[in-house]
C-alpha cells in the first residue's frame, strides 16, 4: 500500500527548506523519516502551487494532552532498548498523561514504527561461538564445489501473510471485499529432500513416511550424494545437524566412503543457501489447492506440482538463482564474523 505523508511532515519539510535552502534533500528525508523522492515531490508542489501549496495544518484540539520533548526522547531511548514493548506498556512505564495513540505518534515522528519482527533460530552463547569459528575457518573457501542438502515439507494451501483489499469505509463486509477463509481440513503435506550445486538444483527425493537413518542412507546418500561427491576430489558434502544426519550408521557409512564434508555449526540455517532455495521452490509450486475428497488424489497432485516446479527450476532461471545464492556465501561468512556469530540477514 502507498504510504500517505502526514500534513505535519509536509509542513516540516517545507519549513526546513525555507530556513536552510542549502540543506540537501537527503538530509531532510533523513530528518523527516521519508524518502528523498517524497521530499522532492513536496517541494515541487510548493513551487507549482504558490496560492495553496500545503495541506491544512492540523492543530491540537482544545484540551489535548501532549508530551514534552524530554518525555519523547525517553520513549525513544526505552523503545530502542526494549523494542517489543507495546505503546500501552510504554505509557504505563513512564506514567504519561496522554493517550496510547499519542505515544505511537510520538515514536513515529522519531522514525520508530511498528514492523513485523524477523523470525530466526534462537542462539545460545555456544551457538554463537560455533558459528563464529565456522565463519572464520571458511571465510576463504571455494564454495563452488560444495553440495548443499536439506529436507523440507510442502503443503497444499500455501498462501500465507496478509492480503490487502482496497475498499471504501463501511464496506468491509460487502461480498466483493470478503476473502473466503482458507480451508484447513483436508490439507496434505509431502516431505522432500533436495540437493543444490553451483550448476543449479540437482536431485529431488520424496520421503516415504518419517525419514529414518536407514532410508536416508540407502535412498539418498548411496544413490545421490556419494556418487556425485566421489566423482571429483574437490567436491564437499554439506548437511545440517538433524538427528537423522548425525546417526551412527550414517556417520560410519560416510567415513567408510571417505566423503569430505563440512562440519556444519548448530542453529545455522541462515548460512545455508538451500534454505533460500526452499522459498523459491514453494513460490514455484504456488497456491496448491486441489479439489476432490480423496487424500490419495491430493497427494498425487501435490507430488506432481512439486516435481514440475523443481524441474522448471533446473532451467535457466533456477541456475541464475543458484549462482546468486552461491555468490552470497562469502558475504554470509563476513556478516557472521561482523556480528560475532550472531544472525545474518539471510
Amino acid at each position: 500500500m502507498v504510504r500517505r505523508i502526514p500534513p505535519a511532515t509536509t509542513w516540516k519539510v517545507v519549513i526546513m527548506k525555507r530556513e536552510n535552502p542549502a540543506m540537501p534533500t537527503s538530509r531532510i528525508a533523513l530528518e523527516c523519516s521519508i524518502s528523498a523522492h517524497s521530499v522532492r515531490n513536496i517541494l515541487r508542489r510548493v513551487q507549482e502551487n504558490a496560492d495553496d501549496p500545503l495541506p491544512r495544518r492540523n492543530l491540537p484540539r482544545p484540551g489535548a494532552r501532549r508530551i514534552t520533548a524530554d518525555q519523547q526522547q525517553a520513549l525513544v531511548n526505552y523503545s530502542e532498548l526494549h523494542p517489543f514493548a507495546t505503546a500501552k506498556q510504554l505509557k504505563e512505564h513512564f506514567a504519561l498523561n496522554c493517550s496510547v495513540t499519542t505515544v505511537m505518534r510520538s515514536l513515529r515522528e522519531r522514525g520508530i514504527r511498528c514492523q513485523r519482527p524477523a523470525r530466526k533460530t534462537g542462539l545460545t552463547a555456544e551457538h554463537r561461538e560455533g558459528r563464529l569459528a565456522f565463519a572464520h575457518a571458511n571465510s576463504d573457501r571455494d564454495w563452488d564445489h560444495v553440495i548443499f542438502t536439506d529436507e523440507c515439507t510442502i503443503s497444499t494451501a500455501l498462501r500465507s501473510g496478509i492480503t490487502w483489499v482496497r475498499r471504501r469505509r463501511g464496506t468491509r463486509h460487502e461480498p466483493q471485499n470478503v476473502r473466503p477463509a482458507r480451508p484447513m481440513s483436508g490439507r496434505v503435506s509431502l516431505s522432500v529432500w533436495a540437493s543444490l550445486t553451483k550448476e543449479g538444483p540437482r536431485d529431488l527425493v520424496f520421503i516415504r513416511g518419517k525419514l529414518t537413518a536407514a532410508q536416508y542412507k540407502t535412498r539418498i546418500l548411496v544413490r545421490k550424494v556419494v556418487p556425485w561427491v566421489k566423482a571429483d576430489d574437490r567436491r564437499v558434502f554439506q548437511q545440517d545437524n538433524s538427528p537423522v544426519h548425525t546417526a551412527i550408521a550414517v556417520k560410519n557409512y560416510l567415513d567408510s566412503r571417505a566423503v569430505p564434508r563440512l562440519d556444519w555449526p548448530a542453529a545455522s540455517p541462515d548460512l545455508s543457501p538451500i534454505e533460500n532455495f526452499w522459498n523459491e521452490l514453494k513460490n514455484e509450486v504456488g497456491d496448491a489447492e486441489f479439489p476432490g475428497p480423496r487424500r490419495e488424489d491430493k497427494e498425487r497432485q501435490l507430488h506432481d506440482a512439486i516435481e514440475g516446479a523443481f524441474t522448471r527450476l533446473q532451467g535457466q532461471r533456477g541456475r541464475l538463482i543458484t549462482t546468486h545464492l552461491y555468490e552470497s556465501m562469502p558475504r554470509r561468512m563476513e556478516e557472521c564474523i561482523q556480528r560475532a556469530g550472531g544472525h545474518t540477514h539471510y
